[in-house]
């Protein structure tokens, strides 16, 4: 396995978010559907321990350059797309993970499951370093742009952090398996 340095570097305090960035802390904001029959809408906060942006680096770069500069509005995202990450130990005991199943997830051979090695340290701009994740392809989700960079700016009083960011090769492994697994086509059973 490649040294963390070469897997990963710090994440940036500012700037855009890149693909394959992992954050700690993310909230993402859910409209509770039933509360609506009510009258007044309730807000389901969802904390993300972990999670990893799966949207496209130059889509993220055109939209924060558009953000700033107030540049081509064509070019904003709506919203980020994430997938949730797990330590790997969390993600072996789940109900669905077969010995089997995990062994071939763990060797990144599982279409459905990606596994990242441990982050050093060095690499995290915690300096905290992380345990080898999981990520499953099947447990991704959006928060709107707007709402990432203003956690962004409230940092850590709402306790989102910026962690490391996978580096080429890496990213792009991780970017053709998640969009792989995605353009899976359905066939009848």
């Amino acid at each position: 396995m490649p040294p963390p340095e070469s897997i990963y570097e710090a994440s940036a305090r500012d700037g855009a978010l890149r693909q394959g960035e992992i954050l700690s802390g993310l909230i993402q904001r859910v409209v509770d559907i039933e509360s609506l029959k009510e009258g007044t809408p309730r807000v389901d906060r969802i904390a993300h321990p972990l999670a990893i942006v799966v949207s496209q680096d130059c889509d993220l770069d055109w939209d924060f350059k558009a953000r700033n500069n107030a540049a081509d509005t064509t070019k904003l995202m709506p919203s980020v797309l994430f997938s949730q990450v797990t330590d790997l130990e969390t993600m072996k005991f789940r109900s669905e993970m077969k010995s089997d199943i995990f062994r071939r997830a763990r060797k990144n051979l599982e279409l459905r499951y990606h596994v990242l090695s441990a982050a050093s340290p060095g690499v995290d701009s915690l300096g905290d370093g992380m345990p080898e994740l999981g990520i499953d392809f099947k447990r991704y989700f959006t928060v709107p742009t707007d709402d990432v960079y203003r956690q962004f700016a409230l940092g850590q009083e709402i306790g989102v952090q910026r962690r490391a960011v996978l580096r080429p090769p890496f990213r792009e492994d991780l970017a053709q398996r998640f969009y792989f697994f995605q353009a899976r086509v359905a066939l009848p059973e």
